[in-house]
């Protein structure tokens, strides 16, 4: 079809007609134009489908059922399968979406200082379906159903796109657990959108209560200092009493507005007039005298 003008129905105004002679003879003289393709889904039912399909461009020309697959039809069915379904079906949980974040976020900050050779991966869903034999499909070989996707280790999977050095370098930039001032590891949260480009209002999030946060007078910050932390500062309860991404400025003008709300509320707990003097803890103060 070479003109074909939109309406109800639409209308073929200009084609020619391809005959299975001529289409042996286009084969010949294009081959290029030809590929094979194999089609695999799952019915209602749960029971496998397997087709192989000879294509011209995007037409499927013929197709013919496959019994059993090897295991090249099977890495082809499934990069067919995500490139045309996406990566929603992967098991997203938190390791793996926190794995991916800390990628984004070292992509972004890291990869106009790198050599060529030591740029860090585009993680966004565009960049990881580019490179599905390089990290994905690899931890696919056992899989033969949709169920089987659950099974994939996909931070594992995510990590083999880094080298052993970027891998380190991860690990000491942007680590999974910051330890606060009363000694407590607790664990960040990144939250950031990879296929975002801009992830700097979408910083990591420390939540800890505010009395483990006694006596320190910096600003925690990731990436050599580069990215600060919001803090969330948390009540005895946890819940939220203050975010912010300048703890110096919270202590000098807010903490005392905090104090007079909170003492009250929470008489168990060390609510004192000068916090940067005070000893971070997570105990009452009862525990406190106790343990002194």
């Amino acid at each position: 079809i070479a003109d074909i003008s939109g309406g109800q129905p639409d209308r073929i105004r200009l084609a020619a007609t391809l005959h299975s002679n001529s289409m042996a003879s286009l084969q010949e003289i294009a081959p290029q134009l030809f590929s094979e393709r194999t089609e695999i889904g799952w019915n209602d039912s749960g029971q496998l489908k397997a087709l192989r399909h000879q294509c011209l461009g995007q037409l499927i020309l013929n197709s013919k059922p496959l019994p059993a697959l090897s295991a090249a039809d099977w890495q082809q069915a499934w990069r067919d399968y995500f490139m045309q379904r996406g990566l929603s079906d992967l098991p997203w949980q938190d390791d793996a979406n926190t794995v991916r974040s800390r990628m984004a976020l070292a992509a972004q900050y890291l990869n106009h200082n790198s050599a060529e050779t030591d740029q860090w991966p585009d993680v966004s869903d565009q960049g990881l379906l580019q490179r599905l034999d390089d990290w994905l499909l690899p931890f696919c070989d056992n899989a033969r159903n949709l169920r089987d996707l659950n099974k994939i280790a996909l931070a594992d999977a995510l990590l083999s796109l880094l080298s052993w050095e970027q891998q380190q370098q991860l690990a000491q930039l942007l680590p999974t657990h910051w330890q606060v001032a009363s000694g407590s590891r607790i664990e960040l949260q990144y939250s950031n959108d990879p296929n975002r480009q801009d992830t700097q209002d979408q910083p990591p999030v420390l939540a800890v209560k505010l009395q483990e946060m006694f006596g320190y007078e910096g600003q925690p910050a990731v990436l050599n200092g580069r990215l600060p932390l919001l803090i969330h500062l948390l009540s005895p309860a946890r819940r939220p009493l203050q975010v912010t991404r300048d703890l110096p400025h919270f202590w000098r003008n807010t903490y005392a507005e905090v104090r007079k709300d909170m003492r009250g509320r929470y008489p168990k707990h060390p609510w004192p007039e000068d916090p940067l003097s005070a000893e971070a803890t997570a105990l009452t103060k009862r525990a406190l005298s106790k343990r002194q």
